[in-house]
């Protein structure tokens, strides 16, 4: 007995399954469709496929380019290709093959195989249906319907059959304009038949990277190592098994990011000024699933570990602040870093485990980066106001503050203290010079060794104006 399609319409929506047909039902050929005279139909599926290379930007979208061997007719043809994303961009579409074929007309679905659209095309047609599985098929002609009911003719009456009871369908044909996947469709006109390789390219939403870092400070006398991953996500309902994988940190979103200063600088390794990788071999993107690919690994240059500290010399505490410093690392960059997530690692050999997190933003090389990797524990800085006194004539103030960093730990470090000033301002008095002392900010570098303390005084006049 042939196999029909059937939809099961159930209170919690249609569920397809294949069914038997009632013996007395004879089908037509499944996937028969009345074409034009002279067009033929022909159908390319994923295993056609023999190249595929993909350039996935930044938020998305990605450019697919595949090759596949498809047989095309002289003239006039009907070209139905599945396996490809379920977001795909029908407006970025083009075929280039020795048939020079010419695309007369393109449609795309994303997957349209479901029991509305089955009902719709049988309107007006015979088909069997059955309200309980145990029941007998029961033939008759599909007069109209909607999300409630079922109106049937049959021999005696007119039914009106509730969709909620459970009630199950059984179609003569599957309707070729209805796929369960993603397809194109296009109508062609060709000045050379035959099978040839035939390449289709296209964009599609669905596949995106993000840059991730690992920097690894090991204990002891190892250098440290800076690690790029990409991350790649697969939500375009398709595997993609053996692509050429290209990244490129630019984003084409209609609203795209800032993610890296443009150079003027062309390079292998960079398009129009943005950083480019290429995978060195083919790779597999499965649908649904994270994959991370490495793009490189380097030692970061003048590597420094760090300590920062930052106050509002206007605020007017009522007692002591006490806060713990932010950690740093900070070195010379030598590659371009396109914005993402870094992992601090350090620990003893064989030890070694996640000690910090945080962002690098994007860098090009030359540029140095600075990354701030959460609070310390051990590094702690008490603020407290001293005296503060105001000035009538400018709405300012003259303030002295007390800084003190502590180190419980059990290695020296430096300590930056960033003082920020909300109007214009003068340095009256100071136990330490500042190393930088422009804008509205002064900064302090103190060194500070294990278990021990050091403190900062300063007085200083600002003026808010009007």
């Amino acid at each position: 007995m042939p196999l029909l399609l059937a939809a099961l319409g159930t209170p919690a929506g249609p569920v397809y399954s294949a069914e038997t047909a009632p013996a007395e039902l004879e089908p037509g050929p499944l996937g028969a469709r009345e074409l034009p005279e002279g067009v033929r139909e022909v159908r390319s599926r994923a295993q056609d496929r023999t190249a595929l290379a993909v350039t996935v930007y930044l938020d998305g979208p990605a450019v697919f380019r595949e090759t596949r061997e498809i047989g095309l007719p002289d003239d006039r043809a009907r070209l139905i290709v599945d396996g490809v994303p379920e977001r795909l961009d029908p407006g970025s579409v083009s075929l280039d093959s020795e048939h020079q074929a010419h695309i007369q007309a393109l449609s795309f679905t994303a997957g349209n195989l479901n029991e509305e659209n089955l009902l719709r095309y049988h309107r007006g047609e015979e088909v069997r249906f059955r309200q309980h599985p145990e029941d007998k098929w029961q033939s008759g002609r599909l007069l109209a319907f909607d999300e409630n009911e079922v109106v049937l003719a049959t021999g005696e009456a007119i039914h009106p059959v509730s969709r909620e009871a459970g009630v199950q369908f059984a179609f003569p044909e599957l309707p070729p304009e209805l796929h369960a996947s993603a397809a194109l469709e296009f109508t062609l006109s060709t000045e050379r038949g035959g099978t040839e390789p035939t390449t289709l390219a296209y964009r599609s939403d669905g596949l995106t990277w993000s840059a991730e870092y690992q920097l690894h400070v090991p204990q002891g006398s190892a250098d440290p190592r800076l690690t790029a991953f990409a991350r790649v996500d697969n939500e375009t309902g398709v595997d993609l098994h053996q692509a050429e994988i290209r990244f490129i940190a630019a984003s084409l979103a209609p609203r795209p990011a800032r993610v890296l200063m443009r150079t003027e600088a062309a390079t292998d390794e960079r398009l129009d000024g943005f950083p480019r990788y290429r995978l060195t071999e083919p790779g597999d993107l499965l649908a649904g699933r994270s994959h991370r690919f490495q793009l490189f690994s380097a030692e970061p240059q003048a590597l420094q570990r760090l300590h920062r500290v930052v106050g509002d010399a206007g605020a007017e505490p009522q007692r002591t602040q006490h806060t713990p410093a932010q950690r740093l690392a900070r070195w010379e960059n030598e590659r371009d870093l396109p914005p993402g997530r870094i992992t601090l690692i350090t620990g003893a050999a064989g030890e070694k485990a996640p000690a910090g997190q945080g962002r690098i933003p994007g860098t090009a090389a030359g540029d140095p980066v600075e990354v701030e990797l959460g609070p310390a524990f051990t590094v702690t800085a008490e603020r407290s106001l001293l005296k503060r006194r105001g000035l009538e004539e400018t709405d300012g103030f003259e303030a002295e503050w007390q800084l003190r960093v502590r180190n419980r730990g059990d290695d020296s470090t430096r300590v930056e203290l960033e003082e920020r000033f909300p109007g214009d301002w003068e340095l009256l008095e100071a136990t330490v010079e500042p190393v930088e002392s422009e804008g509205r900010h002064a900064l302090w570098e103190l060194d500070v060794d294990p278990d021990d303390d050091v403190a900062l005084t300063y007085r200083a006049r600002v003026e808010r104006g009007e």
